[in-house]
């Protein structure tokens, strides 16, 4: 088994916390009253995403779909839900 660089340990530190953040934040946002609980994250996050710029938000944005796998959110292919687009 590959032993992972400590500077790579530390990125994905940095990317998890970034992400609490902005989970934080939508999550404020549902409890003032959205609207569209589950769909809308906020302008706050829109905002914060749009200061970060586009390749820290795609780095985010694999590193919460990788979150999302660890914790069982990716169906399997045999369960009948259609694949991806690629």
């Amino acid at each position: 088994m590959t032993t992972v660089p400590a500077y790579v340990v530390a990125a994905v530190d940095q990317h998890r916390a970034a992400l609490r953040d902005l989970v934080r934040l939508a999550r404020e946002h549902q409890r003032q009253g959205c609207e569209l609980p589950g769909v809308c994250a906020g302008s706050e996050v829109g905002q914060l995403l749009e200061q970060l710029g586009g390749d820290r938000a795609v780095t985010l944005a694999f590193t919460a779909i990788a979150e999302l796998a660890l914790l069982g959110y990716a169906p399997e292919p045999d369960d009948g839900l259609p694949e991806p687009p690629i």
